[in-house]
């Protein structure tokens, strides 16, 4: 069984004139047993501004605005989600020799860090509300910039040190954008429409790593190559792998081109990064993609008439991609997998050249498993989230009751259909979770490891007021 505790302190002070100028102060000091005894506590402060353009007297003749209020706010935050016990030596089992006999012991199995601390983030806010026509059109418009620094990750060390990871405090990150809403009553009387929508654009970019800010390669492909890169000037955990060219088409191809050691005719060809003639894991490898998206978006619209509702909720996301890691067995062509139909069209002579991208199974196997752009999907998907039709019943109807005040009957269907043009199971991939570690490694997010379809959930229920 596990324990751990958090204590906190807080401060808040609130102030308003006239409802027109508003001011927010919070000052609050957290303390958590997760982290090292030297900095187990934090302070992070905050405050807020607004002023309610639409109270004051020059806006009484614009009477088709109805709010209109400017906003900021600035603070800090604290992140201490690392999973307990991460600051000590952590013991477990290993065998070794004793007298000659194999015997149980004990070994330790992580790094004790007594200085880590908060992961702290300063983030300032900034934004407008806008209602017009009695709030039957309503705007929000919000820029943020958040800047994360000591950021709590499990870093991969040197395997000489006799550990693979370590929890560290390290690194600054900023993530800054837009976020814009509305909601409409675009219907009134007795049949309703009413919107709600919302997009958001975010834009990540390492500012610091390390002292000498060095990348910061994480994940580990079946061949036991890297495939992110997080680097200062970029978003964090881009893929990283080599850059798909096609295939060596006959022996003149394969003569005049960079190639691997086991390199055939008809085998994958890669890009030499390195121009030095040859291809070599890691050193050709190169940013093949990005998994943070353009913009992200949610649209509900809610009708109404006399007992009816109906509600359907649209999600989806643009840009970004995919590293389907499952192609290292789904493309294996060693011959004793069951794989992808793709491998039908595979090279087979240079009269047969297959679709030029799907190599021979007669050589080379072994670096076509191994992390490459062609594992790169587009990540852009529409998703019918919801869609929910009831019935309420009339007080009429139920009059007769005694007991029952209220009555609604209605069904739904949860993730009714997806439009992406991704080929796996589910565009909203993540294997970030380290096996055998609480901690969730955000060094190696938008990966599909044969990630489980979304289920499709039919409902039908009665709520009933008594």
């Amino acid at each position: 069984m596990q324990k751990w505790s958090i204590i906190s302190y807080l401060a808040r002070v609130n102030y308003s004139y006239k409802e027109k100028y508003l001011f927010t102060g919070t000052i609050r000091t957290d303390g958590s047993s997760r982290f090292g005894s030297n900095k187990r506590y934090g302070t992070f402060p905050s405050a807020a501004i607004a002023w309610r353009i639409s109270q004051e007297d020059f806006m009484k003749k614009a009477d088709w605005i109805s709010d209109l209020k400017l906003r900021a706010t600035y603070g800090l935050s604290g992140n201490f989600n690392i999973g307990n016990y991460t600051f000590i030596t952590n013991i477990g089992s290993s065998n070794y020799v004793l007298g000659g006999q194999l015997s149980g012991g004990r070994v330790p199995t992580s790094l004790n860090n007594p200085n880590l601390t908060w992961e702290e983030s300063s983030q300032l806010d900034a934004g407008i509300d806008l209602g017009i026509l009695k709030d039957r059109l309503y705007f929000n418009l919000d820029y943020y910039n958040r800047i994360t620094k000591g950021m709590l990750y499990n870093s991969e060390i040197p395997l000489s040190s006799g550990y693979s990871n370590a929890i560290i405090n390290s690194g600054k990150i900023q993530n800054k954008g837009f976020e814009f809403g509305l909601n409409s009553k675009n219907l009134q009387g007795d049949f309703t429409w009413n919107t709600s929508a919302n997009i958001a654009f975010n834009r990540n970019k390492v500012l610091a790593l390390n002292e000498n800010n060095d990348p910061i390669y994480s994940g580990r492909s079946g061949e036991g190559s890297y495939q992110h890169i997080t680097q200062v000037g970029h978003p964090v955990g881009e893929f990283f792998g080599y850059i798909l060219e096609g295939v060596y088409k006959n022996q003149a191809d394969l003569d005049n081109s960079p190639k691997h050691v086991t390199s055939v005719i008809g085998s994958v060809k890669y890009k030499d990064v390195d121009n030095n003639g040859i291809i070599e894991p890691v050193k050709d490898f190169a940013v093949i993609g990005s998994p943070q998206p353009d913009f992200t978006w949610g649209l509900t619209n809610t009708f109404g008439y006399k007992g009816f509702d109906l509600n359907i909720l649209l999600v989806g996301s643009q840009g970004g991609q995919i590293l389907k890691t499952a192609n290292q067995y789904l493309l294996n062509i060693d011959g004793i997998f069951n794989v992808d139909r793709k491998v039908l069209n595979r090279w087979r002579s240079p009269e047969n050249p297959g679709d030029g991208f799907t190599p021979t199974t007669n050589g080379s196997r072994v670096i076509y498993r191994d992390v490459n752009s062609s594992w790169v999907e587009s990540a852009s998907y529409m998703r019918i989230q919801n869609i929910t039709l009831g019935y309420r019943f009339s007080e009429k109807f139920l009059r007769t009751s005694k007991i029952i005040k209220g009555a609604r009957i209605y069904s739904s269907i949860q993730n009714l259909t997806t439009f992406t043009k991704y080929s796996g199971a589910n565009p909203e991939v993540s294997r970030n979770t380290i096996s055998g570690n609480a901690v969730s490694n955000a060094l190696v997010p938008g990966e599909d490891f044969t990630n489980y379809p979304l289920p499709r959930t039919f409902t039908l229920g009665v709520n009933l007021t008594f």
